[in-house]
């Protein structure tokens, strides 16, 4: 199956360039897990967060027992949501 990766940005500043955005990535791959859809999904809010970015991630908690919030970085946070992946 494809991995899947859902990426949303929201902005209420009525100038996009000047203001950060608070954005959202859902995806079934993420740490503690190893690949490349992890690496590319933890290196994209590090560099969004470099430039002034809110950035969450919501995955499935994974492996078992893995749920709730955690933060990686200083300001990342990691949703662990107990629920079966969509794809593996």
């Amino acid at each position: 199956m494809t991995p899947r990766l859902s990426i949303a940005c929201v902005s209420l500043c009525p100038n996009p360039f000047l203001c950060s955005f608070i954005c959202r990535m859902v995806s079934d791959f993420f740490h503690p897990a190893v690949g490349g859809v992890e690496n590319h999904i933890y290196s994209l809010s590090a560099n969004l967060i470099k430039r002034g970015h809110k950035v969450i991630v919501i995955t499935h908690g994974h492996p078992k027992g893995r749920a709730g919030i955690r933060w990686l970085l200083p300001s990342l946070k990691v949703y662990y949501i107990p629920f079966l992946p969509i794809a593996s």
